[in-house]
């Protein structure tokens, strides 16, 4: 796609006044243009707040574990809040369709960079994650890559603890140890279902931390 042009463009050094950030915007600004984008499918709002605030809490057990800090948290939360926009023309390849939407809008004030690690993310969250067969991830740093790598498997785990958009899952706790991350989950109904769903998106998870996942 054009905007994917654009962004590699960008990066190696030609210059598009599109994507350039004249200020350093606010968080909470950030989030102000996130909500915005996110009411354009209203539908999945109440799943995506779960899934943030699931995808946040496994982000803040682990952070021993994954060492990264308080941007790519926040890189995080906003491809948890955009995740599922795509569902706007429907189902079918709609996490490809919430990463253009993400690197397209003008709207969002954030970086270029971090404009596409927010859709590799937020793309990631569905089918079998591949960021890596992305044009633009090569353009990333190695930490940039690892960084994505990791927050897809957050992300991915999250999502699939409300397989079902019916917030069967309150919140999480995480522990991490030599071989095995253990997610306890506390939940409001049954839901062997979303935990079944989660242990098969945390393939990821388990590749990229080389330790088993249990949920329970």
């Amino acid at each position: 796609a054009r905007i994917w042009d654009d962004l590699r463009e960008t990066l190696t050094g030609g210059i598009k006044e599109r994507f350039s950030l004249r200020e350093i915007p606010s968080p909470d600004a950030v989030r102000s243009s996130v909500s915005a984008l996110s009411s354009s499918f209203p539908e999945g709002i109440p799943h995506s707040h779960t899934v943030t605030a699931l995808a946040l809490q496994i982000f803040d057990d682990l952070a021993v574990l994954h060492q990264m800090q308080a941007h790519e948290r926040f890189l995080l939360e906003c491809a948890c809040s955009l995740h599922d926009i795509g569902w706007k023309y429907g189902q079918k390849g709609h996490g490809k369709r919430s990463r253009e939407m993400i690197v397209s809008d003008d709207t969002l004030p954030i970086s270029i960079t971090d404009r596409g690690m927010t859709g590799l993310v937020a793309a990631a969250h569905r089918g079998k994650a591949r960021p890596e067969s992305d044009s633009f991830f090569p353009l990333l740093t190695a930490d940039q890559q690892k960084q994505v790598w990791m927050l897809a498997s957050l992300i991915r785990v999250a999502d699939g603890l409300d397989y079902l958009h019916l917030g069967s899952v309150t919140s999480v706790h995480c522990s991490a140890g030599t071989d095995k991350v253990i997610v306890e989950t506390s939940v409001q109904r049954d839901a062997s279902a979303e935990i079944q769903r989660a242990l098969q998106k945390g393939d990821l998870f388990t590749q990229v931390f080389e330790r088993t996942l249990v949920i329970r």
